[in-house]
């Protein structure tokens, strides 16, 4: 089965067998009327894996907690194909992540669930995946992010309920930014546009004398220049506090010395 399809999954999709005829499993979505093209994105990529012309809807709801009407967009494929993904994900009925099936996915279906249910908070450059499952789930799609790009998240609890979500902190959400940016629509820029530090000059001076233990990168191991796309290299450089230049033209190769030099600092000091 096409990976797309397990990413979708992780997501905001879901399976559900339907038993009448000859029996078949279909995969079904569930958006606010804002994501409406981001659905049908979805369904293109989908119909073109099936073969089929599946339409998106769209529609009314009363949410019972508030009693207000809201917009949504939905769409639906079935197929016996699904089938055997039901039977291997679904355990007692209830979707089940494990390292198995997630091995099989990469980066552009990282993104998938990013632009479903990650976050980001741009000023404190902390990002999260708001899975809302236990910490045993939870813990699975952490190692499999962690496996993909290097990534460490933390388990949040943030309603004591038993019920959480991945916690990324700015050096972990940086490498995740720089590995699924070429997937990103671009109507969800905002899940992983990291912002500069205030007062840089002094952000620089503290990072230097205790930088964090956790930098994807040392002199070591940098990368060469053609290695990372601009965006990369423009988002290694927030993460290493470079500041913002007004006077040279911030190349690729601008970026990558200006880490290089950072990195100097550290490793002297």
């Amino acid at each position: 089965m096409n990976s797309f399809v397990y990413g979708c999954l992780i997501g905001d999709g879901s399976l559900t067998r339907i038993n009448r005829g000859n029996g078949t499993t279909m995969l079904s979505f569930t958006h606010g009327i804002e994501q409406l093209a981001y659905l049908e994105w979805k369904a293109e990529k989908l119909n073109s894996i099936f073969g089929r012309n599946c339409k998106v809807g769209t529609g009314s709801y009363i949410d019972k907690r508030t009693g207000k009407e809201y917009q949504r967009s939905q769409f639906a494929i079935t197929s016996q194909l699904l089938d055997p993904l039901y039977e291997e994900i679904y355990i007692n009925g209830k979707k089940t992540y494990s390292t198995e099936w997630l091995s099989r996915l990469g980066l552009e279906e990282l993104a998938v669930a990013w632009m479903d249910d990650g976050n980001l908070e741009p000023k404190k450059r902390v990002g999260r995946l708001n899975i809302y499952e236990d910490k045993s789930q939870c813990q699975i799609i952490a190692n499999w992010i962690q496996r993909l790009c290097g990534a460490i998240g933390r388990y949040e609890d943030y309603e004591n309920n038993g019920i959480g979500r991945l916690r990324y902190p700015p050096t972990e959400v940086v490498k995740i930014v720089n590995g699924i940016r070429p997937f990103i629509l671009p109507e969800f820029n905002y899940k992983i546009a990291l912002q500069y530090q205030k007062n840089h000059k002094s952000c620089a001076s503290d990072f230097v004398a205790n930088p964090p233990d956790d930098l994807p990168y040392s002199l070591k191991n940098l990368p060469s220049l053609e290695s990372l796309t601009y965006e990369q290299w423009r988002d290694l450089a927030k993460l290493y506090k470079i500041a913002r230049s007004n006077t040279v033209p911030e190349t690729k190769g601008y970026f990558r010395e200006a880490v290089k030099n950072r990195l100097n600092e550290i490793e002297k000091g």
